[in-house]
């Protein structure tokens, strides 16, 4: 048996009171938080995270691009093909590593800030919800 309320909803009659408007995987990582302040916090970390990560793509795209950059001042500077192609081979070389550490430094911020913002979901979690490392 049902008390209908205001908003349309359907409550148990027992007082019990239970979340509606939260998805079922975000409820069982919250509990009986309110979503207001689970979002607000999750929110804030995925902010946190967001900014970590556009500083080090846009650190990232400078350095490509002042290394791209001195290639064409170290091209003008050449007088043969061969002094050319020692230019282009060690700038490749170097751009191939610079990449490489690039997208490994990307894939380690996008991988903090998921660790980050689910650490910070859990922490407001009480205490008795399980966590997805004890499933």
């Amino acid at each position: 048996m049902t008390n209908e309320s205001t908003n349309g909803a359907h409550e148990p009659t027992n007082g019990a009171q239970r979340n509606l408007w939260a998805p079922s995987a975000f409820n069982a990582l919250i509990g009986d938080m309110p979503p207001v302040a689970a979002m607000t916090a999750m929110n804030g970390q995925l902010y946190k995270g967001i900014v970590a990560f556009n500083n080090h793509w846009v650190a990232f795209v400078n350095r490509c691009l002042k290394d791209n950059f001195d290639l064409s001042q170290r091209y003008t500077a050449c007088s043969t093909a061969e002094e050319m192609r020692r230019v282009y081979g060690d700038w490749y070389q170097h751009a191939t590593e610079h990449y490489l550490d690039g997208i490994v430094e990307m894939a380690n911020s996008s991988k903090s800030l998921v660790h980050d913002t689910v650490t910070a979901i859990q922490g407001l979690a009480p205490k008795s919800v399980p966590t997805a490392d004890a499933r």
